[in-house]
Order: structure tokens, then sequence, then C-alpha cells
């Protein structure tokens, strides 16, 4: 078998906000290979999305290591560590952060272009991102003028246009409605099969992490193994 696309070893996360350090990650460990779909399940606040931005080299780990295509984010410095991400991570969020001065074509160009390549070639590869997921006719508009849906849509081709190795993505389909979240699932799970991505996922929709080839319960700081998905229960 191959080397996985991300593992995390023993990791530890405090917050020191408060009167007490509140331990949010207490040895939590993954790995997920390429086509791999992963799904992260668990209550609210129990460090989900915490996870999620040590994975992506966001926030650093207390202890513990991180690896993404066989680096770990330890060895970068910030500016390697953001040339890091585009080259191999895509991001989905609940919200879908699109810049709202900007059509829905520059919005997926934008990774591209960050990357330095030449605005040709970036709209080459942003028009078949955009078709791909079904707005072909829609891709001159701006944020404001598309549906919640669309704007998803948008987010995932965005994160998608870079062809990364890992896509991290973080409730997703949290505002959509039901359909439309089934639509947003199907086009993760297309796109990441097609470029052999991994991927993992956040989710509260049971539904869709019983989808996912493996699901994990993130629970007083650690990552717990679902015998199988089908049998999970809220």
């Amino acid at each position: 078998m191959s080397q996985p696309v991300l593992i995390a070893r023993d990791v530890y996360k405090r917050f020191h906000g408060g009167p007490q350090p509140v331990e949010v990650l207490a040895g939590a460990s993954l790995a997920v290979q390429a086509t791999q779909s992963l799904a992260i399940t668990g209550a609210s606040g129990s460090g989900k999305s915490t996870l999620m931005h040590l994975l992506g080299g966001l926030e650093r780990a207390d202890a513990g290591n991180i690896e993404v295509c066989g680096r770990d984010w330890t060895t970068f410095s910030a500016a390697e560590q953001g040339s890091w991400r585009n080259r191999c991570v895509g991001f989905v969020y609940q919200f879908h952060h699109l810049l709202p001065e900007f059509t829905a074509l520059d919005n997926v160009m934008m990774p591209l272009r960050i990357r330095r390549e030449s605005a040709g070639i970036a709209q080459i590869k942003a028009c078949e991102m955009l078709e791909l997921v079904g707005l072909a006719s829609r891709m001159l508009h701006k944020p404001g003028e598309l549906s919640g849906g669309e704007r998803q849509r948008v987010a995932v081709a965005r994160a998608l246009v870079t062809r990364p190795a890992l896509l991290l993505a973080d409730e997703p389909t949290g505002n959509l409605d039901s359909d439309s979240a089934q639509l947003i699932f199907d086009l993760l799970a297309q796109v990441t099969r097609e470029h052999r991505t991994a991927m993992v996922l956040v989710t509260h929709d049971l539904e869709l992490a019983k989808r996912c080839g493996t699901v994990l319960r993130l629970s007083k700081g650690i990552l717990q193994s679902m015998k199988r998905p089908a049998d999970i229960v809220d």
C-alpha cells in the first residue's frame, strides 16, 4: 500500500483562554489514503473544527505530528506552509467564503492565480471545474446572484481546481436543504474519486457520514473508530 496522503499521530491541543486550560484533543490519530473518504462526527464543541485546522496546517498542535503528502507541518516556515497548502490541500467550509465582488469564475481562478499560473491557463481550468459541478451557465454571476446550493458548488470547484491530494470539508452541507446536501456530497465523492483525492469530512449529518468509507467519532479528544458506517446511530 502506498504512503497515506494524510497521517496524524497522537495530536494534542489545549486552549488557555479561561481560568483553566481546556484540552480539546488528547492524542487523536488518523490516516487517509488517496481516494479514501473519512467522516468525522461528534458532539458540538468536541473539537472537530479545531482538528480540521490542525490537519490543514492552519493551526499548530501542542504535541504530536501531522504529515500531508509526506511532509510534517512543523518542518515548514509560515511561507512554506502557505505554498504547501496551496499545492496539496483544498478546503470547503459550512459557509462558502466566496469573494462577493468577484464572479464565480474569478473565485475559482483565485487559488491558481495565487500559485502564479497564467490568467489564460487558470481560466481554462476554472471553466472546466465549474462545468463539472454543473455551473457552466452561471460562471459569470457573482455570489449574490446565486442560490445557496450554487454558491456551495462554486466553493467546491474552488477547493478542487488545484487538484489537491487532500480535501478537508468542514460541515460543507450544514446550511443546505436535504436535496442540495446530497448533491454537494455526490459532487465531492465524484470529483475526489476521479482525481484520486483523499477526503476528510466533518459532518453532523449521519446519513452523509454513512456514505463515507470510514467513520470516526471524536469524543473526549480521541478519535474512536466505528465498526461499520451502517451501524451508526444518533
